[in-house]
């Protein structure tokens, strides 16, 4: 309790926090994985064997206001996975240091295509077309979705629901003409736009 004192957290906080939407597990065990906005869980069993990769989100409001996060578990995970998974990564650093005022949701979008196509063209085909969108008082205000059609302008200060997805891939078998599970990758974070 003192320590949430010290950082300015009330007591209390927990009476202001609660849990927005169901949390999200999802881990392709049908070869399906569902990347959507509105994404949910299945009712399918949580697939745990050799490269399994299981993709998670939780939501909760405090005060009224929303935040989100989204990760992905790799079990095993091969060479090919985790250098998905680095790009993935490297991919939301670049479209957090493009998330600047007076840009363009289209214009980070493009940020992001133009990064996977010079870095890592084979996963162009792999990136979700919605980069997140705008949150606060409600947790999709879609008028500001990170897509290559939105024109909305960022202002300073604008919370963003970051979701960086590849989604549909598959891992190759080496040594065969196997191909394993589909999977998806997902960073997902709550961010706040500045001017630096």
């Amino acid at each position: 309790t003192r320590t949430l004192q010290l950082w300015g957290i009330p007591t209390d906080y927990a009476d202001h926090v609660e849990v927005a939407t169901d949390p999200v597990i999802q881990s392709g065990s049908q070869g399906k994985f569902n990347m959507s906005r509105t994404f949910t869980s299945t009712k399918d069993t949580l697939y745990g064997g050799e490269k399994a990769v299981i993709v998670c989100a939780v939501s909760a409001r405090y005060d009224c206001y929303f935040a989100e996060v989204g990760r992905t578990l790799m079990i095993d995970a091969s060479d090919e996975q985790k250098q998905n998974y680095e790009h993935l990564r490297k991919l939301q650093a670049r479209v957090l240091e493009a998330l600047q005022p007076g840009k363009t949701c289209a214009e980070v979008w493009k940020v992001a295509q133009d990064y996977i196509q010079a870095e890592a063209p084979d996963l162009s085909e792999h990136l979700n077309p919605s980069l997140g969108c705008g949150m606060g008082l409600e947790l999709a205000e879609e008028k500001y979705t990170l897509s290559a059609a939105c024109e909305a302008v960022i202002r300073e200060g604008m919370i963003f629901n970051l979701r960086v997805i590849f989604e549909n891939l598959r891992e190759h078998s080496p040594g065969t003409k196997k191909m394993a599970r589909h999977y998806a990758l997902l960073l997902g974070d709550t961010v706040q736009v500045s001017a630096s």
